[in-house]
């Protein structure tokens, strides 16, 4: 297939469109000059399209900095959308528990420890600030404040993981005195070869590195002298006792694409054990198979003396996560906040990357050789190439023309980035054919030739590459998806219904869908046995017998795909009883109830491959397995070998649910198993009266429109902070709309805590040199940041803290009497304040608030609210936030909006419009922009129906605790507490937080638990 390459036309026109978001300074002027459309972006290639004109593209040679291992559209990831859960964002049910697991359980494999624990977030950054505030925690040394990070590293943008920044642009203006992390050299090489031999005693020497009288070692060689002059650097450091905890990068990708030896980092953990300091290995972006490993600190072959495994005592990952992920050897207590949909498209990600080691060697090789080529051509402005996996990187010589080289990338429809000072990083995919690494050469090669030889452009005319059937998958998997949505809604589907929509697809090319049974078995019984043998090994051929099983239980569902008298396709199932033999049936949580059938076999004829047709005979037996009442699917695919055939059942919402080592007896290189089931069922979803703040929309609020409209922006997850859709833009617009005027300036953030962050940078950044902070006891700002725990109290106040005692135990003069002298002290960023608070649910009424506000001002401390429960209408019907009310307004504010989106807001004079100061490179996710407006829509558009539904929801609350013993309880405008004695019937609707039941349920639900529509 053919595309069409982006222009400057399209780049001037979408520039024009950006100018009216970055107008009145509602948002930083930072976007790419490029509006993106997700439904028709294809592998490698991201489109850009403007109203009906025919989409633009260009190759995407960054992979969205490293969050696309699959590219766009990658079918797999279409099965993020067959969960319900991903839809509304609802964290507590089964589904979801099965799926974290699916995902912990793979990542446990890949660390090889001895126990993993998994620790989920919203960015890669809020994810290390997390296992540095454990490493804070439980310090040794009561005294340790620092952070010991290298230069060149790369760790984040919220405050301390700012300040582990090597790059003085992103990190000074917002840094603090005495909080500044210390910083060591790093050893680059400049290869990628990482494992090298080790001198003799390397690591029992840095073992011993604690005595004082510790005695450098020496070498002749001039890579291992480096690396012991950074090891002992790091030591000098160390023996101040002031460093908590060690955080570096396995490869530093923003430093420039930095590689170290095994040697090197084998001693670093040697050190650090030496000196009970943790250790912090920043995977952000080299986890999930950058690399020719999982994980890249595997691929490093670390290991002691005596070849025991060195392991760190924590890692973090994101980017190709879709989460942000702390993995540790302990259990870490917080309140976790994440996308879910982000969490079923990791764990798909996860499954997909660790079967395609193979494949992602291939993409090496290729690369390797391209790239040696173009360093041969340009030898003498070129240089260092090095590639691993999916990661490659050259060095231009003369690093002033690095931004002549980054100016020329759009001209010639490529996307990749500058790293460090003179370095170009470049990061493949999967989804990248070797006619979409020529283009990507042969443009380099041009881009290159204009540079350094001043020849004239050649710019693309056409982009030549594979067709990858995107329209047909997505035209697919919808046609199944919202058949699961009306049948949850209570649409019945019969047998025909289901094979008339899949006969529709396959018309065409002259084949039939036909269901088999008793009465036409013997018509396939041969045909299905010259398939097997024609497709597959003797050890993987499934007897005839196991067919004929199927076909004499009533619950069986098989079908096959003929043309004429050809056997093209076909798919078997049965309940689980019928297969005891099979390894890993009885071990199927669901085995003997009746609920579950294995597919003892889905086959496709080689010849009818290209047609889709083992999807379209999957999901044929998926639905018809959902109009039969039967609630799920489990199977087995082998290891590698079958991983086309895993990545269709990701794509069906397939989980992981066992995987047994060495069960296929052959002499093959990959003998595991994974042993999965795919839910056919949406069940009722459960009432739930506690979370509404999380989960905004409800199952039965989905429509055919909502689910078809949002499905592309499900499956792709770009990085807002380059690129975004008009839909993005206009959501931010609708809900800054709903702010007073003077307030709407702001950013997005991708949770709570990094838009805590994102409030104080952009005070800090306007002058305000001071790093004490000032709220009241019992508020909650978050617990993934240091700041946002340090306002929490969350067990630490790294940042300096003080509280006001809280206004709800004390008299209200004795409040402000408390709050006055502290602000007549001054020194404070800001007074940080919830209006309707988190924990408690106890709201502070607006007279109080128009105090807070007057006493502010006199001492000129900037204001600043946290509306996350607040908005919505929770703090007062007629408002959208307490923000909008009359006399209180902050001078800056942040929402949290559910799944991995917030929205943070100020004033013009607190607002940077600089660009690239407060970016994340998430900057949240569309979806849960989205979800958020429509609930709010919804409830403005309802007001009258939503006020009702409030009083009488509020009014039932009443009645239900006057009912049992109840030591505590109160609610208004649908929030509140209850605590006592419950019954079980509340008790199954209600969430305990620290022993007290929360009331904050969404508008539907409040609706469904009175039995409303």
């Amino acid at each position: 297939m053919d595309l069409k390459p982006i222009n400057q036309d399209i780049e001037q026109s979408h520039g024009e469109k950006l100018k009216a978001y970055y107008a009145n300074k509602m948002i930083p002027a930072e976007k790419k000059a490029y509006l993106t459309n997700h439904h028709e972006s294809v592998g490698p290639y991201l489109a850009i399209q403007e109203g009906e004109s025919e989409p633009t593209y260009f190759l995407d040679a960054a992979s969205q900095i490293a969050t696309l291992g699959l590219g766009f559209n990658p079918q797999e990831f279409m099965g993020t959308g067959h969960h319900w859960e991903a839809w509304t964002n609802n964290h507590t049910t089964e589904n979801v528990a099965n799926t974290r697991a699916s995902l912990q359980q793979l990542i446990s494999r890949e660390l090889a420890w001895p126990e993993t624990y998994m620790t989920i977030a919203n960015s890669g950054a809020e994810a290390n600030e997390i296992a540095l505030g454990q490493c804070y925690r439980y310090r040794k040394n009561e005294r340790a404040n620092k952070v010991l990070a290298f230069e060149g590293s790369f760790h984040g943008r919220m405050f301390v993981s700012l300040f582990s920044t090597w790059n003085p642009s992103k990190r000074e203006p917002f840094e603090y005195d005495g909080f500044q992390t210390t910083f060591t050299p790093f050893p680059e090489i400049k290869t990628a070869e990482i494992n090298v031999e080790f001198p003799e005693n390397w690591i029992e020497t840095w073992a011993n590195s604690t005595v004082n009288n510790f005695k450098k070692p020496t070498s002749k060689d001039s890579a291992v002298s480096l690396e012991i002059d950074c090891l002992m650097q790091a030591r000098k450091l160390l023996m101040g006792g002031e460093i908590f905890s060690i955080i570096v990068e396995p490869m530093q990708c923003e430093g420039g694409d930095r590689y170290a030896t095994n040697r090197f980092f084998s001693g670093l953990i040697a050190m650090a054990r030496s000196f009970d300091v943790p250790i912090i290995f920043d995977e952000v972006q080299t986890g999930f198979h950058l690399g020719r490993k999982f994980f890249w600190h595997r691929d490093l072959e670390l290991h002691d003396d005596n070849g025991n495994l060195l392991v760190p005592n924590y890692v973090v990952c994101a980017k190709k996560a879709q989460v942000a992920l702390v993995l540790s050897h302990h259990e870490i207590d917080m309140n976790e906040q994440y996308q879910v949909g982000s969490l079923f498209r990791g764990m798909i990600h996860a499954q997909a990357l660790s079967q395609s080691s193979v494949d992602v060697i291939e993409v090496e090789k290729e690369v390797t050789s391209k790239l040696d080529s173009l360093t041969k051509k340009y030898s003498k402005d070129i240089s260092n190439p090095r590639a691993r996996g999916m990661a490659f990187a050259i060095d231009i010589n003369d690093k002033s023309k690095v931004a002549d080289i980054i100016g020329k990338r759009f001209h010639h429809a490529l996307l990749y980035y500058p790293a460090g000072d003179s370095t170009l990083r470049f990061r493949m995919n999967l989804a990248m054919k070797k006619e979409d690494l020529d283009f990507l050469f042969d443009q380099l090669d041009n881009i290159f030739d204009q540079i350094f030889n001043n020849a004239t452009a050649s710019l693309p005319t056409k982009i030549t590459t594979q067709d990858r059937r995107t329209s047909f998958y997505y035209q697919q998997h919808l046609a199944v998806i919202t058949k699961l949505l009306k049948s949850s809604q209570g649409q019945s589907f019969t047998d025909d219904n289901i094979l008339g929509e899949f006969q529709k697809s396959i018309v065409q090319h002259g084949l039939e869908i036909k269901i088999v049974n008793g009465d036409n078995f013997e018509n396939f019984r041969q045909k299905i046995i010259d398939l097997e043998k024609e497709v597959y090994e003797p050890i993987r051929q499934t007897d005839i017998s196991k067919f004929e099983d199927c076909i004499n239980d009533s619950k069986g569902i098989a079908i096959a795909f003929t043309k004429g008298e050809e056997l093209c396709a076909i798919s078997f199932s049965a309940p689980l009883v019928n297969f005891d033999s099979e390894g890993g049936v009885r071990r199927d949580p669901n085995y003997g109830n009746g609920t579950t059938n294995y597919m003892i076999d889905t086959t496709v004829a080689p010849k009818y491959r290209q047609l889709g047709l083992g999807f379209l005979v999957k999901a044929c037996i998926k639905l018809l397995a959902t109009v039969r009442g039967v609630q799920s699917l489990s199977g087995r695919n082998r290891q590698v070998l079958a991983r086309k055939m895993w990545r269709l059942n990701l794509s069906l919402g397939a989980q992981e649910i066992d995987y047994r080592e060495e069960d296929y007896l052959d002499n093959e290189d990959y003998r595991d198993v994974i042993y999965y089931t795919i839910p056919t069922q949406w069940l009722d979803e459960p009432t739930d009266l506690s979370n509404g703040v999380e989960t905004p929309l409800c199952l039965n609020q989905l429509d055919e429109k909502f689910v078809t409209e949002n499905y592309p922006t499900l499956v792709n997850k770009v990085c807002l902070s380059n690129f975004a859709s008009t839909k993005f833009l206009e959501t931010v617009k609708s809900l800054m709309a709903k702010l007073p005027e003077q307030l709407r300036h702001g950013y997005t953030a991708s949770g709570l805590s990094e838009a805590t962050d994102k409030l104080a940078k952009t005070i800090r950044y306007n002058g305000n040199s001071n790093a004490s902070f000032l709220t009241i006891e019992d508020q909650y700002f978050g617990h993934g940041s240091f700041l946002s725990r340090s306002l929490s109290d969350h067990g630490e106040s790294f940042f300096p803290t003080d509280r006001v005692t809280s206004p709800f135990d004390i008299p209200e003069e004795d409040f402000l009497y408390e709050l006055e002298g502290y602000l007549k002290q001054g020194g404070y960023q800001a007074f940080f304040v919830e209006p309707l608070e988190y924990m408690t649910l106890r709201r502070i009424p607006v007279d109080l608030l128009k105090k807070i506000k007057s006493l502010c001002e006199r001492y000129k401390t900037p204001l600043v609210y946290n509306e996350t429960t607040a908005a919505s209408y929770r703090y007062d019907l007629d408002h959208f936030t307490a923000s909008n009310i009359e006399g209180i307004e902050p001078d800056a504010g942040c929402i949290f909006l559910g799944g991995q989106a917030a929205l943070v807001y100020c004033k013009e004079e607190l607002f940077i419009d600089k660009p690239l100061m407060m970016i994340s490179t998430w900057d949240g996710d569309e979806l849960s922009f989205v979800t958020y407006l429509n609930a709010i829509n919804e409830i403005e558009e309802n007001k009258l129906d939503y006020t009702k539904t409030v009083s009488s929801f509020d009014k039932r609350m009443q009645e239900e605790a006057s009912k049992f013993d109840i030591e505590e309880f109160y609610i208004e405008n649908s929030v509140g507490v209850i605590e006592g004695k419950l019954p079980q019937s509340l008790r199954n609707v209600l969430t305990s937080l620290y022993g007290t039941y929360r009331i904050c349920p969404s508008y539907h639900q409040m609706k469904s638990y009175l039995g409303q529509k």
